[in-house]
């Protein structure tokens, strides 16, 4: 009888998660009016959409930059959005959302004054701008445009009349 030798081995080998999720970001948000110039990021993650391929919806971790809540100032901000699976596989995607400076500038007119008539009886309307002060709480006086009405040089007749 022949006796036959043999021998084995194993190896293993691991299957790994190298794709990364999708992720789909909501759409730009709408404007957040600011008070005192600044307003809070806000948490776009309920509105965030992702999935893996190996783990579904399972598993998936989300964060956003800036964090909700973090103060920013006036302007289009972006929120970016990763998505992180069990395999440390991510993606990113963004929004943005904008803030607007919903508080009305300050102005102080000048105080009253009278001009004389000509012989016709009329008057021109003194251009008064130089005399109006104007700030607004988050850009200064930078950005402030002035006006009046009736502009400056109008002919008007006897009386009081009010320039805005």
């Amino acid at each position: 009888m022949r006796r036959t030798n043999s021998a084995t081995c194993t190896t293993t080998f691991t299957v790994t998660d190298a794709t990364a999720p999708t992720v789909i970001c909501p759409r730009r948000r709408a404007s957040a009016r600011a008070t005192n110039c600044l307003t809070a990021v806000p948490d776009v993650l309920a509105g965030v959409s992702a999935n893996d391929s190996c783990s579904g919806t399972n598993g998936i971790t989300l964060s956003q930059s800036p964090t909700a809540g973090t103060l920013v100032g006036l302007g289009v901000h972006v929120i970016t959005v990763t998505a992180s699976d069990a395999a440390t596989n991510s993606a990113t995607c963004t929004t943005t959302f904008t803030v607007t400076d919903a508080t009305a500038p300050t102005v102080i007119c000048p105080a009253p004054t009278s001009v004389s008539a000509g012989t016709n009886c009329l008057a021109a309307v003194p251009d008064v701008l130089a005399g109006v002060s104007a700030s607004d709480s988050c850009s200064g006086t930078n950005g402030i445009t002035l006006s009046q009405s009736p502009t400056a040089g109008t002919l008007v007749g006897l009386g009081v009349h009010v320039i805005t």
